[in-house]
């Protein structure tokens, strides 16, 4: 129904709209970081893949990213200092 209005429902429960804000601004703000650490690890000249991969592995403590230098057979100990400062602030 195109004029339908839809309430916000976990486990019968009404979520309020100050939850649906948090959770939004929270997950924004998780992006918004995500983007910043990539943009900064690129511009240090670490392929795209890696700065990817290391920000998201740092910022959601999942473990190690993609690629030669800091996949499931690499670590972070060949990269810039800078870059270590970085990952370290995600987590």
């Amino acid at each position: 129904h195109p004029n339908a209005v839809y309430v916000l429902k976990m486990d019968k429960t009404l979520i309020s709209s100050d939850i649906e804000l948090q959770s939004m601004v929270y997950i924004i703000v998780y992006l918004v970081i995500l983007l910043i650490s990539t943009l900064a690890l690129s511009a240090m000249d670490i392929d795209l893949i890696t700065s990817f991969s290391g920000s998201v592995a740092t910022l959601g403590t999942i473990g190690p990213g993609f690629g030669k230098t800091i996949g499931s057979m690499g670590n972070f100990s060949t990269l810039p200092d800078a870059a270590k400062y970085i990952f370290s602030t995600n987590m």
